[in-house]
């Protein structure tokens, strides 16, 4: 998909090294003369590959430096203890960017992951942002919480949310809704094969499917 965007914007004036298959050789070839271009002006200077991909051949890929990595789902790097997450974190990038539709998440530890990735540092370590703000936090939150701890949770909060500022862009449906297509579904019903009325008769009237169903009706009764 990023390969047709970037085509289909720059109309052939980027060249891009998409990494999709081949031999573990080949690959480490291609990465290996990818990686060596940086600082000069390289036949193919953007590069796709996916995060398995990255992660199996991140060895080479260690090797050089970039100007920036671009992580599309970035939501996929929320646990910064994952072999993905720390195989990215050992790229040399100048410039760090994370694409998601659903970067907040309800885990605090798994937004500072996402934080830490694109602007290392600027939360503290995950237990030093578990004392300064995890932990305050979550007291807050709790059926138990005293005056006090509801008003130090909301400071921390509130001072999470200025830093995190200077490194988020969000962008609402509102905005998106001008310059995206509407949205059109079309509902397809597709009738099953006589192969598959067979097989799906088959199951429903097999002995353990009957067990089962008969299972759930008695034990609803008795409940």
């Amino acid at each position: 998909n990023w390969y047709n965007e970037i085509n289909k914007w720059l109309k052939g004036q980027l060249n891009v090294l998409a990494i999709d298959s081949g031999t573990k050789k080949e690959i480490d070839s291609n990465l290996r003369g990818f990686m060596m271009t940086f600082g000069r002006r390289p036949i193919n200077p953007v590069l796709i590959i996916s995060y398995e991909t990255f992660r199996l051949h991140a060895q080479v890929l260690h090797q050089g430096e970039v100007g920036l990595v671009l992580c599309d789902e970035g939501h996929r790097l929320k646990n910064c203890e994952n072999q993905t997450y720390q195989a990215l974190m050992g790229l040399k990038a100048k410039r760090r960017v994370l694409l998601s539709g659903t970067p907040i998440q309800n885990d605090l530890l798994e937004y500072f992951s996402l934080v830490h990735f694109v602007n290392a540092g600027i939360l503290g370590t995950a237990q030093e942002f578990r004392k300064k703000y995890e932990r305050p936090i979550l007291r807050s939150r709790d059926a138990e919480a005293s005056d006090k701890d509801h008003e130090i949770g909301k400071e921390k909060l509130e001072e999470l949310i200025a830093i995190v500022s200077r490194c988020i862009i969000r962008r609402t449906n509102e905005i998106l809704s001008k310059y995206l297509p509407v949205k059109v579904e079309h509902v397809v019903c597709c009738p099953m094969t006589s192969l598959q009325q067979d097989m799906y008769l088959k199951f429903i009237n097999s002995a353990s499917v009957k067990r089962e169903i008969t299972g759930k009706i008695s034990g609803h009764y008795l409940t």
